[in-house]
């Protein structure tokens, strides 16, 4: 018998297209910071592997071209709301990946593959809510490559019981823009990453989050740490 868990992963795994679609927006990001490089010191600001929002030029031609609908006109207005959120702690698996080569795609696609396969998260000892979270943390950019650590799993209550072969993530208290998706997630949340480089929100590029609700599976939120 099919779980929720179980059905909502096999709704979520064509969303493997999505997290590809927020690297290739850190890919650009990648590609601005060696641009500049060899004209700017590294900021003051860089700290934890997270790099300055404040001096990160964006080339709205570039990142437009990574919609996939590129003839459909692209918001600029961008509805979030701020939220100071507590610390986090998430049970689940990780993949440290690259953009070099394109390596975060096969990365990320194993992550999918192996949830679905072996139904992961049907039972996550002191699990917190009824909700998946993808998180994307230890942003590493500059000239000697690109690199970040993928999380998938469930939020728990506390780490007292890691199941074997789990990795466990503290995400420290942080302000977040909260943006709310609901509808074609497979469209709406990568809109969503567009409009987030469009506004140019002061983040911090120290945690991010997508967080998908099991029932009724077509809601999602998308937590930008800000300063």
């Amino acid at each position: 018998m099919k779980t929720k868990s179980n059905l909502l992963f096999s709704s979520l795994f064509s969303i493997i297209f999505l997290m590809s679609l927020n690297t290739l927006l850190l890919a650009q990001k990648a590609k601005n910071i060696g641009d500049r490089s060899s004209n700017t010191e590294p900021s003051s600001n860089t700290k934890n592997n997270s790099i300055s929002p404040e001096k990160d030029a964006r080339n709205s031609k570039s990142i437009t071209s990574l919609s996939q609908n590129t003839d459909e006109p692209l918001m600029i207005s961008l509805e979030y709301t701020v939220k100071q959120a507590e610390r986090i702690y998430l049970v689940g698996i990780s993949v440290e990946t690259s953009l070099e080569n394109d390596r975060h795609l096969n990365d990320i696609r194993s992550l999918w593959e192996r949830q679905a396969r072996e139904n992961l998260f049907g039972d996550i000892p002191n699990d917190a809510d009824n909700q998946i979270y993808i998180a994307y943390t230890d942003y590493n950019f500059g000239n000697n490559g690109s690199s970040f650590t993928v999380v998938m799993g469930r939020r728990v209550t506390n780490l007292d019981s890691i199941p074997a072969g789990f990795i466990s993530l503290t995400i420290p208290e942080a302000r977040y823009a909260v943006i709310e998706v609901s509808g074609n997630l497979e469209e709406n949340v990568p809109r969503t990453w567009i409009e987030i480089e469009e506004k140019k929100l002061s983040r911090t590029y120290t945690t991010d989050l997508e967080v998908y609700d099991i029932s009724p599976g077509d809601r999602a939120e998308v937590w930008v740490a800000i300063d």
